[in-house]
């Protein structure tokens, strides 16, 4: 009987020891900033989103663009499309070139004016912002690459980029955006420019 409490012991006593050292020294590497921007150390919530899709543009380029929004901005609507944002907060707007004509490709885009597949032609935050009044501080996106990752529904949005200011501006987010479908509105010939 000795000999069955000293091995549970032993055994309780392996598994505190075991469990105590399993800590790595990642746990101690601070997460991302999720759901959010950072500019000069500022954080700025970004709570929920959209993605419209405006189709080809160009011979195998597709047009998608995301805009992310705090909670407290609302999206205004007309005739079921997305029209403008409304109240006070922060947002981040997107406009990518993908290579797929259904979904906004996963990868890594680079900025770039050109609007060639897997990259981003235009990258503009506002923080504090009054949409009425059109109130607020404006960046501008000048260099940098935004990474796209999708399971099932959820999107996950990571910005690296320069400002046009010097500043970097760092963040994601992660969440399901909702779809506004203008491919058939919007349908062109390949080889020319959207008009939005």
């Amino acid at each position: 009987m000795n000999r069955n409490i000293q091995k549970i012991s032993t055994l309780f006593f392996a598994s505190v020891l075991l469990f105590s050292c399993s800590k790595s020294d990642s746990d101690d590497v601070e997460p991302a900033t999720k759901n959010a921007f950072v500019i000069s150390d500022q954080e700025f919530a970004l709570d929920a989103g959209l993605i419209e899709n405006y189709g080809e543009t160009d011979e195998d380029v597709y047009d998608f663009d995301i805009t992310l929004y705090s909670s407290s901005v609302t999206v205004v609507e007309e005739d079921g499309e997305y029209y403008e944002l409304a109240g006070e907060g922060n947002a981040v707007y997107l406009d990518f070139s993908s290579s797929s004509a259904s979904d906004l490709t996963p990868g890594t885009y680079s900025y770039s004016e050109g609007y060639e597949a897997g990259t981003f032609a235009v990258g503009v935050a506002i923080s504090n912002a009054n949409f009425a009044s059109g109130i607020g501080t404006d960046y501008f996106v000048e260099s940098g690459s935004v990474t796209v990752d999708k399971d099932g529904d959820t999107y996950t949005i990571t910005f690296d980029v320069t400002l046009d200011s010097g500043e970097k501006m760092t963040g994601s987010y992660t969440g399901v955006l909702k779809l506004y479908d203008y491919t058939s509105a919007f349908a062109i010939n390949a080889g020319s420019r959207k008009s939005k």
